[in-house]
């Protein structure tokens, strides 16, 4: 019988703060877009584009919709239009970042990449955080831990 294996996905409760954040700034951008176009000012347009920007990466997490499993000491990362990401967390773990006692990050240097991979913002943060450094401890690799 094989073992099934979790998924960690993005915590949707964590990811309504991201929705409210895109839709007040197209809603901003839009009216700012309006007041340039009625009264051709410089500065609703610079302000419509900043809002515009802020949407824009705002948007990228929910487009892209990371999850991640771990399986046999490997991390796949899924992204929702990409070919998975899987990498060996003791050949590619080089920092561990912590907020007093809990992991805020994790930072991986794999196939010319870095990937971070921020437990908080996932489902179950605890377990995926123990999950890693379990591997980390198993294999006994040398990792710089930061403090935040």
């Amino acid at each position: 019988m094989k073992k099934s294996i979790k998924t960690y996905s993005p915590d949707p409760r964590k990811m309504i703060g991201v929705m409210i954040v895109m839709f007040i700034s197209v809603v901003i951008a839009v009216w700012l877009i309006l007041k340039w176009q009625s009264y051709g000012s410089a500065i609703a347009l610079i302000a419509a584009i900043f809002f515009a920007l802020i949407f824009l990466t705002c948007v990228r997490p929910v487009i892209e919709w990371r999850r991640i499993r771990i399986e046999d000491g490997h991390v796949v990362l899924q992204k929702r239009f990409s070919k998975p990401l899987r990498f060996k967390i003791s050949d590619s773990i080089y920092k561990v970042v912590l907020k007093g006692n809990r992991v805020r990050s994790f930072r991986f240097r794999t196939k010319n990449r870095y990937v971070q991979i921020s437990p908080l913002a996932y489902t179950d943060e605890k377990e995926l955080a123990e999950k890693i450094l379990y591997h980390i401890n198993k294999s006994k690799v040398a990792v710089e831990v930061v403090d935040v």
